[in-house]
């Protein structure tokens, strides 16, 4: 994913025509908007429901860049058998994130969206 948090600041900047602020913050979403762009690919007839099956989702979502990178796990870890759990729960993503301190706001990708829920289950 591309998570690029650009300020705000930076964002309204582009809509003066006075600043360049690219890329998109997908950071806490990114797994929930993967799963919504296969659902509307299916829904348009892209894809097949067949064709996004967990080992799939599995592989692309968490196993095929570590795998491409070539990296381990650390010394004494394993590969997590957690697993997450998506639901409709009324999500949506804000409007805004603002730093711990308040100096620094991003606007994320999709904001205001519904999404599905995540959750991890051990």
């Amino acid at each position: 994913s591309d998570s690029a948090p650009h300020p705000i600041q930076s964002k309204e900047q582009i809509k003066a025509g006075t600043g360049v602020a690219a890329g998109c913050f997908t950071q806490g979403w990114t797994t929930v908007l993967v799963i919504r762009a296969l659902e509307n690919a299916m829904a348009q007839g892209w894809i097949k429901r067949e064709q996004v099956t967990q080992e799939v989702l599995e592989g692309f979502l968490s196993e095929h860049g570590r795998a491409f990178y070539q990296l381990t796990y650390g010394k004494g870890q394993a590969a997590r058998k957690a697993r997450i759990r998506l639901e409709r729960q009324g999500e949506t993503i804000p409007k805004s994130i603002k730093s711990a301190n308040g100096n620094i706001e991003v606007v994320p990708f999709r904001r205001g969206q519904e999404v599905m829920s995540l959750s991890w289950i051990d």
